[in-house]
């Protein structure tokens, strides 16, 4: 029995004396047992949000020869004064135009803006985008009913937009464009439809023009 009790006392001392396992600690406060430490995730960097499209983005490159063709429609007049004209653009190197890159071009004609925001580039995905918008937004139109004052709008990634107020039943469609997507003008219920009409005809003859061999 003795040589029993000596047994464990000798192990239990050994394992008292024994070194701890290889784990990290994280010193706790005083009177508080240490905890393992917990490594910290590393939070990937996200890449800021594009500000032009792509296509401007092809338009602008130096130092290569770019052709660039155009299809604009009929010029909208704005109520009060201005206008939106929509244009189908392709664009491409000599050789390459089955590799053309294709969008739209919205001329924006409003006494407030600077040069440089009187044009606005639309990618594809975005003309799809805004065409879904201009529908939502007949949607909102087709309630107004409920007497409420609403407004709804939505704008592209350069700047230009559309939207609709109503209050006490008056409807306003607006155009924006510029900085933010401002307001620039408003239309009429008809010229509204003829944007929407403008912008799906020139996105349809974007994919009929047939490259050159």
């Amino acid at each position: 029995m003795n040589r029993i009790h000596s047994l464990a006392a000798t192990l239990l001392l050994a394992a008292l004396s024994a070194p701890a396992a290889a784990q990290p600690m994280q010193q706790g406060m005083p009177g508080m047992p240490c905890v393992p430490c917990v490594p910290v995730p590393e939070v990937p960097e996200q890449e800021p949000e594009p500000t032009i499209s792509e296509l401007r983005i092809f338009l602008e490159q130096i130092g290569r020869v770019l052709i660039t063709r155009q299809n604009p429609l009929t010029p909208i007049a704005l109520q009060g004064g201005g206008s939106v004209q929509v244009s189908g653009v392709g664009a491409f190197e000599p050789g390459l135009e089955s590799q053309r890159l294709l969008g739209l071009r919205i001329d924006l004609d409003a006494p407030d803006l600077e040069p440089e925001e009187r044009i606005a580039y639309l990618d594809l995905h975005e003309i799809e985008e805004l065409l879904r918008g201009m529908a939502g937004l007949g949607m909102v139109v087709a309630e107004q009913g409920r007497g409420l004052e609403t407004e709804a709008h939505i704008i592209t990634l350069e700047g230009f937009g559309v939207g609709v107020r109503i209050d006490q039943g008056v409807i306003r469609y607006q155009v924006r464009g510029g900085e933010a997507g401002r307001i620039l003008g408003h239309l009429s219920p008809e010229g509204f439809a003829n944007l929407e009409d403008q912008i799906e005809t020139a996105r349809d003859r974007l994919f009929n023009a047939a490259p050159e061999r």
